[in-house]
């Protein structure tokens, strides 16, 4: 059986000391921080300089905390190409060698949804609804990694097992199916990443979310008083002080307690079908409630 691949950038590193090839996936983070995909030693590069990032059905390189430079333009974007030479610092620049886009990567498959697999780790969980997230979540359902060109699988405490397409597997009465996802259905529109960054403007009844390239999303009624709530008060809150303040003629905590999930659950399908984080809103942990925001993202308060 082939194995699908993801999208890869093969580009060359050229700094004063030499040049290096290296290819890079979606999700890849350049800068100087351990952590990224291509570490660059150098003290005008940021610790998270630019990210490459499946966009409009190809690769894009994204700026983060420092812009760079393409035929002497200062860009935050640009779409890479075979022979296009971005410089990010006075001494650093790199060239891109080769593109690899392929029609169909490997993705996770199950009754309400589908996702390909591009980020490096991925966890299913499964409340308020089932979904993906980009990050290893420690007590998930199941927890996918990726190890060179393939996939592991662990579900709980069981041992991680080689994912393969085809493959089918059960948690928490959900079933899952690693398929061939077609990357023109996944990238057709803009495909937001956990860094890319996002503007919430909240109204209390109605919230926009906005990203830069993207349609802007609103969100009405009972989901963006959630999120309104969330947003303003700037911390964690127990699930129970939510619910009351969008249904404060109610006291009985079973029902609200069902009327929250429900709005949790309209809240994430949503997000998935507009290809935004599904995490926006999240547990905490101790029957708490998050705003899940990222070191970029960015809360307007139009109350």
């Amino acid at each position: 059986m082939t194995e699908l691949q993801g999208p890869t950038v093969t580009v060359d590193v050229h700094r004063p000391h030499g040049t290096r090839r290296v290819t890079l996936g979606h999700g890849a983070l350049v800068g100087r921080l351990d952590s990224a995909a291509l570490r660059i030693d150098d003290s005008a590069v940021s610790e998270a300089h630019a990210l490459v990032s499946l966009r409009k059905g190809g690769l894009r390189l994204l700026a983060l905390r420092r812009r760079f430079t393409v035929e002497g333009k200062t860009l935050g974007e640009v779409a890479l190409r075979a022979g296009l030479r971005i410089e990010l610092a006075p001494h650093t620049a790199l060239s891109v060698v080769d593109l690899g886009l392929p029609e169909a990567m490997l993705g996770l498959v199950w009754a309400d949804g589908e996702v390909p697999l591009l980020h490096d780790a991925a966890s299913v969980v499964l409340h308020p609804e089932p979904h993906v997230a980009w990050r290893l979540v420690p007590q998930a359902a199941a927890r996918l990694w990726r190890v060179g060109a393939g996939w592991r699988l662990q579900q709980g405490d069981q041992a991680a097992v080689e994912l393969r397409e085809g493959d089918r597997f059960t948690v928490g009465g959900v079933g899952f199916e690693a398929r061939s996802v077609r990357l023109a259905r996944s990238g057709a529109s803009a495909t937001v990443s956990p860094l890319d960054p996002l503007e919430l403007l909240v109204f209390y009844d109605t919230v926009h979310v906005c990203a830069a390239g993207r349609p802007v999303l609103v969100i009405t009624g009972k989901q963006a008083q959630l999120i309104t709530e969330l947003a303003l008060a700037g911390v964690p809150m127990e699930w129970a002080t939510v619910a009351r303040e969008l249904w404060p003629r109610s006291d009985d905590d079973h029902q609200l307690r069902k009327r929250l999930d429900a709005v949790l659950s309209r809240l994430r399908r949503k997000l998935v079908q507009h290809a935004y984080r599904s995490d926006l809103v999240s547990p905490s942990g101790r029957g708490l409630l998050e705003l899940r925001l990222g070191p970029r993202d960015r809360v307007s308060d139009r109350t």
